[in-house]
Order: C-alpha cells, then sequence, then structure tokens
C-alpha cells in the first residue's frame, strides 16, 4: 500500500489520517507519504527541538525520505 496526505499527489487519500505509518517496527510521526512496497516514507525534517524546518529562500517545510521497512496500519490496531 501506499499512501500520502498530500492532496496533489497521485497517492492521496482522504482516510490517510486514520492510518498509522510504522518504519523498522516504530511509530512514524509527521509522515506525509508512506509506501510498503518501495520501503519508504517521507517524513516533515525537524530540529533538535522538534520543530518544523523550513527553507526561508522557498518558503516551504523540508523533508527527509527514510528507506528501510515500512508498514501502514489502521490507528487503534
Amino acid at each position: 500500500m501506499r499512501v500520502s496526505v498530500d492532496r496533489d499527489s497521485p497517492y492521496y487519500s482522504p482516510d490517510a489520517y486514520r492510518l498509522q505509518p510504522f518504519f523498522n517496527g516504530r511509530k512514524l510521526d509527521r509522515c506525509v507519504e508512506a509506501d510498503e512496497e518501495g520501503g519508504h516514507a517521507t517524513i516533515i525534517h525537524c530540529n533538535s527541538k522538534g520543530r518544523p524546518v523550513v527553507d526561508y529562500s522557498r518558503g516551504e517545510l523540508t523533508y527527509v525520505v527514510l528507506h528501510g521497512d515500512v508498514q501502514i496500519r489502521w490507528k487503534g490496531e
């Protein structure tokens, strides 16, 4: 399964907020896209204080792509 919270993504699902992605067995927070088959997840890049990092030259959030074992489950499972 591949799912995204980005409405401009072809993998967008309105149910994405009801899903919980896991990366290498750990719950992922601030995940914007997860792909079980491809084994990657995109998360919002945060600084050491847990605040999102913004690229002020473009006025956009920055992201980190993680590669490994990705699982997507319904919240509460």
